[in-house]
């Protein structure tokens, strides 16, 4: 069933524009409405459905009842099938998405060193304007097509990596492409580090670290081009207070750092705050919330015995076994899935992995990414106008 093409305009204020947000899930809630009275259309006129009624409803009531349930289980289904399709292959093969996550990790990689040569202007990036857009691409690696293939060299590194003591899962370090926290701790670790294990392993193998030796050139005129954006605009809005310009001001994130602050900020009560900062240290501040659950997702499905080295620790003797299992796992899977890459046709081995990855959660922080990248780049410019005119 193909969806409609629906104008979404508001009659009383047609100039005022919707937000992309708020009419894309507009246009969802009238598209099951539209299906739901299509599917009734089609059953009262079913003949089939007229017998199914005549013996087994006994009032107007049954049929309605059914008849409304029935199109509601169909429009969630069109809306959602593709999304829940795509969550039971990978529930079925897990393994198969890990190690096509795994070939990502290896073109992130490959996107920090170019971000760390290129901010040295040692070069130049098709589809980099700003640092900004590095951010961007974290979260689209998938079509960063500016990137050269995966090679054979580069496959087997990763696969040593898997094989290796090194290999540690990536949950402490939130970020790929968060240059300034990688580079800061590599040269001024104090505690749990924010560098990637697959970036350690990669340098070692490699002997490329002094790439985050490299000064940051084009970050140092960024500051300044803000710096000089930020002047501009506070100036240019005093006196033309309606004038849209893009605001540089900092996004006040809706995180749990940030609450807390906010709540010393405004002073609110000392019981409040202590319930906040208790919780977060039950939940997230434990490693066993984190890390040794996420360990256990590679086993549920698994049916196969997994023998415990002996350890002091028996904490760590789980994570040896469960590590070794899963990157053996994907180290089997990785030459396969290798081959399929090559020839263009992961969207074969992986259904709707793109199209999953276009409508997940994910989807709303890529908008958001490269909303910021194009406002970034706007204020970049104007910011370097000011500075060479």
């Amino acid at each position: 069933m193909e969806k409609m093409n629906i104008n979404i305009i508001d009659p009383e204020f047609p100039e005022l524009p919707w937000g992309k947000e708020i009419k894309d899930e507009f246009y969802e809630s009238l598209y099951r409405e539209w299906i739901q009275q299509d599917v009734t259309k089609k059953l009262e006129a079913n003949e089939n459905y007229q017998e199914l009624k005549d013996e087994n409803f006994e009032s107007e009531h049954d049929d309605t009842f059914f008849k409304k349930h029935y199109s509601d289980e169909v429009a969630h289904a069109l809306s959602w099938g593709p999304r829940h399709l795509w969550q039971i292959h990978r529930n079925k093969n897990p393994f198969l998405y890990y190690a096509e996550e795994a070939l990502c990790e290896i073109q992130q990689k490959k996107l920090f060193d170019l971000q760390c040569q290129w901010r040295a202007e040692m070069i130049e990036l098709k589809g980099i304007a700003t640092t900004y857009d590095f951010e961007y691409w974290e979260m689209n690696i998938r079509e960063a097509k500016f990137l050269s293939r995966i090679t054979e060299s580069e496959l087997r590194i990763y696969m040593d990596y898997l094989k290796s003591s090194e290999y540690r899962v990536n949950w402490k370090c939130h970020s790929w492409q968060n240059y300034t926290a990688i580079k800061d701790d590599y040269h001024n670790n104090g505690g749990r580090s924010l560098i990637p294990p697959w970036y350690h392993y990669h340098n070692y193998a490699t002997q490329n670290s002094s790439l985050l030796q490299l000064p940051d050139i084009i970050g140092a005129k960024e500051k300044i081009y803000l710096e000089k954006y930020d002047k501009f605009r506070t100036e240019t809005l005093a006196n033309n207070p309606i004038l849209e310009l893009t605001d540089n001001r900092p996004r006040l994130m809706a995180d749990d750092t940030s609450l807390a602050d906010f709540l010393v900020q405004f002073k609110y009560d000392n019981p409040l705050l202590e319930y906040i900062k208790g919780h977060n240290a039950e939940t997230q501040g434990t490693i066993a919330w984190r890390y040794y659950n996420d360990a256990t997702e590679y086993l549920v499905e698994e049916r196969e015995p997994l023998p415990i080295e002996e350890n002091e620790d028996w904490r760590e003797a789980f994570l040896d076994v469960v590590y070794k299992y899963r990157n053996q796992k994907v180290a089997n899977l990785l030459p396969d899935m290798y081959a399929d890459y090559l020839i263009n046709k992961l969207d074969e081995t992986l259904p709707n992995l793109h199209t999953h990855y276009q409508e997940n959660l994910d989807k709303k922080e890529r908008e958001i990414r490269k909303t910021i990248a194009g406002d970034y780049k706007k204020m970049i410019e104007i910011g370097k106008e000011l500075c060479e005119g």
